[in-house]
Formats: C-alpha cells, structure tokens, sequence
C-alpha cells in the first residue's frame, strides 16, 4: 500500500487564504448611499426640498435665494460671491461672482455657466461644477449679456450679442458656432436643454403674437410654425413644447417637430416650478378659474404623460 505524505501546515493555511480570498473576491461591494433628485419649492410660506413622489425631504436653511441644480442635488446663492451647497446645506464652493451678468444652471448638468469681460473684444466663458472647480475659456467674441443657456451634453453656450443676435459658442475653446438673428424685441425667447433649439413667439404685420415659432439654433432657419399656441418652456429631453392654448383654456405638451398632443389639461400654465433630466419630470404651477375665483394647482407631469397633484407639506 502506498503512503501519502500528510499536508504541512503551511499548505494548509495557504490553502485557508486562498479560500478566503476567493470568497472575498466574490462578495460584492458595498454600495454608495445614492442621494435621489428632488426638487426645491418656494411658496410663501417657505422653502424646501422634495423629492419626486412629493414627500418632504428637509426645510431649505438660508435666507439667500437659493437656485437648484436640475437634478435638485445641489443649490446656488448668487450674489458678490456664488456659492455652491449640498442639498443637507454642506457648502462645497464658493468663488468671487467674475460673471458681468446672471449665471444659469445649464439644465442637464450640475454646472453653472457663465461670461465675463476680459478685454475690449473677447471676453472670457466659464463653467463652474458643484465642487467650486472652474474651467474658463477664451470666447471669440465680447459678451456683453451674459449666457443665455447653456448645455453640457452638446457642449454649447448661447449668449446675446448687443441687440442684433444670438451666437452660440463651443464651451471647449470658445469659438462661434453660429449666429441666430433677434427677429423680435422679446423677453419671450425660450432654449431647449440641449441648446440645439429656439423657441419664440410667432407675430402677424400689426405686432399681434400668434403662436411659435421653432428655430434651429444651428443656421437659424424655422424648423417648425405651431400657430395659436404659446410656448412656455421646453421639457427636460427637448423633445416637447408646454403650450398655453387661450382660446381653448388648455395647457398642451406638443411634440413640436410633428404637431402631435403628448398630453393636455385644462387651466394656464403659470411656472415650471423645476425639472429632472434623469426621469423627464416636471413640476408645473397652473392657475384654474372656479367658483369661489382663481385655484392654483401644483402638477408633476412627465413626459409619459403621467400626472400626480402635488400636495406640499408645509416645512
């Protein structure tokens, strides 16, 4: 009969750790706590942050007014200095206000653009994350007007140049895309989320609006004429226009390049309030004539058209 030689202890722990660090291996990796998109609401009776089902998250604290990133993440004072917070009111950055005019949230990105003055010709395009991080590049024009819109996915700027037109600059090395003419001295004009269209109102001879016009903000031509109907804003995905019907008292979500109805309700369409790129969900005011005079409704309206009424609790 033959003899095995007995395993020595050292094999044996080699083979204990190699077992170990298999399982190890194997286990998965704790997950980081997600922090969910919310939303930040204003009444009067004061502000808060909720999250997209409606329940109440936390009271805003601060008496600044506070300008939420897209995703409700994150919120910015804008004054002589911007600051940058967490929503749970950790500040994450803060830099002198450089911008020579109002600094919006590109709407499908947590960063904040802006432009200011750097010499008599040019002047200088900023974009600045939620960590206080800035990165500047060298427009090839002067902005006097700041930046209209921006976007972070197609990496565009559309700022007003004097009273003529719209250019629209490439944030990554400041040169002019296009130009888009000003057809009307309108406070009227309204960007997608991307920065790739332009909506503004459509007017007859004699100065009346009547309805809206779709321009591409790449050559400036009108892509799409939606007569009759306002528009109000675009939906975080750009693909759809909320519309003020007047004369039928409707609020209508049109896809604009076909003219096709997503969804529609009765009332006007006071405020979008705030909206969420990751589940194209907006919040919207709407005012509603009834018995006892003026309702105001408070809707979260996706782009599915699904709708639920929005009860604030009171913070």
């Amino acid at each position: 009969m033959r003899l095995t030689r007995p395993a020595s202890i050292g094999t044996f722990l080699l083979l204990v750790l190699v077992l170990a660090s298999c399982e190890s291996s194997s286990s998965p990796p704790p997950k980081a706590v997600e922090v969910p998109p919310a939303f930040l609401f204003q009444p009067d009776q004061g502000k808060a942050f909720y999250s997209w089902d409606g329940k109440l998250i936390r009271p805003y604290q601060g008496s600044a007014a506070a300008y939420a990133s897209p995703d409700g993440r994150f919120y910015a004072s804008i004054g002589n200095k911007i600051q940058i917070w967490k929503r749970n009111g950790t500040p994450t950055g803060t830099i002198a206000n450089i911008a020579n005019s109002w600094i919006p949230w590109a709407r499908d990105g947590n960063v904040l653009c802006g432009a200011t003055d750097s010499g008599v010709a040019t002047s200088v395009l900023f974009m600045l994350d939620v960590n206080g991080q800035i990165h500047r590049t060298d427009a090839a024009i002067s902005v006097q007007f700041g930046v209209q819109a921006c976007s972070m996915g197609t990496r565009r700027a559309a700022v007003l140049v004097g009273q003529e037109y719209f250019a629209i600059l490439s944030l990554d090395d400041g040169r002019e895309l296009s130009e888009v003419p000003l057809r009307w001295q309108s406070s009227g004009y309204l960007f997608s989320p991307d920065a790739l269209w332009l909506a503004e109102p459509a007017r007859l001879a004699d100065g009346v609006s009547d309805g809206t016009d779709v321009i591409d903000l790449s050559d400036g031509t009108i892509k799409t004429e939606l007569k009759g109907l306002r528009a109000f804003d675009f939906t975080p995905d750009s693909r759809y226009l909320l519309m003020n019907d007047l004369k039928m008292n409707q609020i209508r979500m049109i896809d604009w390049r076909t003219g096709q109805e997503a969804w529609s309700t009765t009332g006007y369409l006071a405020s979008m309030l705030s909206s969420d790129p990751a589940t194209d969900k907006m919040l919207l005011q709407v005012w509603r004539d009834g018995p006892k005079g003026q309702t105001n409704t408070f809707l979260i309206v996706s782009t599915s058209a699904n709708v639920t009424q929005f009860f604030p609790a009171t913070p």
